[in-house]
């Protein structure tokens, strides 16, 4: 499955994901890398039946920029 994330958040529990690694229940952020956080997202190709191409979804996505 593709997607595009349309939006992104950035809340305060993003603080337990800088803390050291296993201090989180999500695996810490090392420096250098991207920032992620709940997302909206838009389906784009994809073979699962239930996943049908322009319907929107929740993801824990990466905030970055792909040019």
């Amino acid at each position: 499955m593709l997607v595009r994330t349309r939006i992104i958040s950035c809340v305060p529990t993003i603080r337990n994901w800088l803390n050291p690694a296993g201090r989180s229940y999500r695996g810490a952020i090392g420096i250098d890398d991207p920032i992620r956080g709940t997302a909206a997202v838009e389906i784009l190709p994809s073979r699962h039946p239930l996943f049908k191409i322009g319907r929107w979804a929740r993801a824990v996505a990466p905030r970055v920029r792909i040019h």
